[in-house]
C-alpha cells in the first residue's frame, strides 16, 4: 500500500477564475489534456476542466472528485486467493483519518474465475476494508492481482460542518443519488452563503436597517440572500459576483431543493450532467466564499500566467483524465 502525491489545484487558480483575469492560452498552459478534449469540452477555464477532470461518468464513479475536498490517494497492489479473506488498513500510513471511497480497478471476471467483493471492515470501518473472493469456476486455483484505489480525508475536515455536508454532496453524487446530493449541496451552500455574509458584515459599517437585517440574516430565504445580501456585499468595494455560470446552477439548484422539501411526490428528472453541474457549483460558491473574493486583495498577475506547464507534462495541476 502506498501513498500517492496528486498534483494539487493551488487557490490562485480559483481566484482567477471568480476574477476573470485569466486568458484562454495562459490558462491552457497550465495543463495536459488531449487536443481534442480540449476543443471539445472547451477547456478554456477551471470550471470545464474541473467538469470535465471529475465530473464525469469514470472518475466520479471511481470518487476521484474527493480530491477537490483534500482528500488523500492511497493506492494497494492486491494479490487475492481464491479462498478466504484479505484485511487492508489505511490506520498506519494515514492515521487520524477515515476511508471516504474506493475503486476496484477493472478486473475481467470472466477470464480470471474471481470476482472481489469489498466491505468496510465491520469492527473498524472507517480505516479497513476486507476483500474477499466469490468464485465464479469451480475450477479456479490461481490467484488474481489489482489495484485498490482509496480516497481517505483526515477526521479534523469533518469538524467543518460545511466540508462535511460537502462532502456528503460528493458522496452521494458518487452513488447517483440525486434527491441527497441535492440537498447536501445546498445546505452546504446556505451555510457558507451565511457564514461569509456575516463575516464580512462586521468589516462594515451599516446603518440601522441593514444591521437589523444582517443581524436575522439565519431566519432569510437564502433566494434572498443570493439575490439581495450578496449584491450588497460585493458592492462595497466593487469586487465581482460570482462567474454567472455558477449563480445560475445555484438558483436552479435552490429551485430544485425547495420543490424536493416542499413535496414529497415531486418528480426528479434524473439527468446526470445536471446533477454535475449542481455539485460543482456548490464547490465553487463554498470556495468563492472561503477565498473572501469580493474583500480580499489578490496579486494582480494572474495564477496562470506565472506558472505554466512544464513542457514534459511533469508536476501538471491536473494528472486525472476521461
Amino acid at each position: 500500500m502506498k501513498l500517492v502525491n496528486m498534483p494539487t489545484i493551488d487557490d490562485g487558480m480559483f481566484v482567477d477564475y471568480f476574477l476573470n483575469r485569466s486568458v484562454a492560452k495562459d490558462f491552457q498552459m497550465t495543463f495536459n489534456a488531449p487536443a481534442q478534449a480540449v476543443q471539445k469540452f472547451k477547456l478554456d477555464n477551471l470550471y470545464n476542466l474541473l467538469k470535465y477532470a471529475f465530473f464525469n461518468d469514470t472518475t466520479n464513479f471511481a470518487g476521484a472528485h474527493h480530491l477537490l475536498l483534500e482528500a488523500k490517494c492511497v493506492i494497494a497492489n492486491i494479490t487475492l486467493l481464491p479462498y478466504g479473506c484479505q484485511k487492508i488498513s489505511i490506520a498506519d500510513i494515514l492515521p487520524n483519518s477515515s476511508i471516504i471511497s474506493y475503486h476496484c480497478n477493472p478486473v475481467s471476471p470472466a477470464d480470471s474465475g474471481i470476482l472481489p467483493i469489498i466491505t468496510p471492515l465491520p469492527e473498524s470501518p472507517s480505516t479497513a476494508l476486507c476483500i474477499m473472493p466469490t468464485q465464479l469456476r469451480s475450477d479456479v486455483k490461481s490467484p488474481i492481482s489489482f489495484e485498490l484505489l482509496i480516497f481517505v480525508a483526515e477526521n479534523k475536515l469533518k469538524q467543518n460542518l460545511i466540508y462535511s455536508l460537502l462532502s456528503d454532496a460528493f458522496a452521494y453524487c458518487q452513488k447517483n443519488n440525486y434527491r441527497y446530493a441535492i440537498i447536501a449541496a445546498h445546505n452546504a451552500y446556505e451555510l457558507a452563503a451565511k457564514d461569509y455574509i456575516t463575516r464580512l458584515s462586521k468589516q462594515f459599517t451599516f446603518n440601522a436597517d441593514a444591521a437589523g437585517a444582517i443581524k436575522n440574516l439565519d431566519r432569510e430565504l437564502i433566494s434572498v440572500i443570493s439575490n439581495k445580501y450578496l449584491p450588497i456585499i460585493t458592492s462595497v468595494n466593487n469586487k465581482p459576483m460570482p462567474p454567472k455560470l455558477i449563480k445560475e446552477n445555484i438558483l436552479k439548484l435552490t429551485r430544485q431543493r425547495n420543490a424536493l422539501n416542499h413535496s414529497l411526490s415531486s418528480e426528479l428528472r434524473a439527468d446526470k450532467s445536471m446533477l454535475y453541474d449542481f455539485v460543482l457549483s456548490t464547490f465553487f460558491i463554498c470556495k468563492y466564499f472561503q477565498l473572501d473574493i469580493p474583500h480580499k486583495d489578490y496579486p494582480k498577475e494572474s495564477f496562470a500566467s506565472t506558472h505554466p506547464c512544464p513542457k514534459d507534462g511533469v508536476n501538471t495541476i491536473l494528472s486525472i483524465w476521461k
